[in-house]
């Protein structure tokens, strides 16, 4: 039985790795950087990403996106998101930290991990990496999610005007 606990192993079959450098770890983290598999409805979810480069990478990024347990990929956040400069990758161990601040409505999902070069390379890229669940929170509170199941995947930041009775 395979487990989707944030772990990655070198067995774990790979759709597309070039081999230059491996994904190792990712991990949903609380506070104290200690990994946890649930989250409340409207907390950010912190993502701890770690890997191993063998082979110097000039330009990189890290790709996590959020899916839903049918596979439809509903998220997706490169490191070189909003005008942010891809980064030399030198041999060794690194790591990185994500913090999506979306409201995610209550549901189980799972996180995928990536690794690409500027130039659409993918060097390592895992599908289900960490299966985890958001939960509701108490009636009342701020993100609640009102109704039985879910309808959708997120609340988006939005701002709504006043009524205007005419």
């Amino acid at each position: 039985v395979t487990e989707f606990n944030g772990a990655i192993p070198d067995d774990l079959p790979r759709q597309y790795s070039t081999g230059e450098a491996r994904l190792r770890s990712v991990h949903i983290v609380d506070p104290n950087s200690h990994p946890v598999q649930t989250v409340l409805t409207g907390e950010p979810i912190n993502i701890l990403v770690r890997w191993e480069v063998f082979k110097h990478i000039k330009q990189g990024m890290i790709e996590i996106g959020i899916s839903d347990l049918d596979g439809r990929q509903i998220t997706q956040s490169l490191s070189c998101d909003g005008g942010t400069l891809p980064f030399f990758m030198e041999r060794g161990s690194h790591e990185i930290r994500l913090r999506i601040d979306d409201i995610i409505f209550p549901g189980r999902y799972s996180l995928l991990a990536g690794m690409h070069k500027m130039d659409g390379t993918t060097i390592d890229f895992v599908e289900r990496a960490l299966d985890f669940e958001v939960l509701n929170t108490g009636k009342g509170e701020l993100n609640h999610y009102y109704g039985s199941s879910a309808r959708g995947y997120l609340r988006p930041a939005q701002q709504w005007g006043s009524v205007v009775i005419k």
